[in-house]
């Protein structure tokens, strides 16, 4: 019987991880979206291969800001 609750327990503990974790992830993704869509947004004007490549380079600092701000969120 004790091994059923620990197992409920286990269960809720790592539903609740999840959403922690998914939260986390989402908060810590805000600052790099936030920035993609901004290039986005300002190189509408611009040609095909220089807005791809200023759509690259925001993708790249997003992930680092992706993982930076994660380092905060969760410290």
């Amino acid at each position: 019987m004790n091994w059923i609750l620990i197992t409920i327990g286990q269960l809720f503990f790592s539903l609740f991880m999840y959403v922690m974790g998914t939260i986390f992830f989402g908060a810590a993704l805000v600052p790099g979206l936030a920035l993609l869509f901004k290039v986005w947004s300002a190189t509408t004007a611009m040609a095909s291969v220089p807005r791809f490549f200023m759509i690259g380079l925001a993708l790249a600092a997003g992930y680092f800001m992706f993982g930076l701000m994660l380092i905060i969120l969760v410290g």
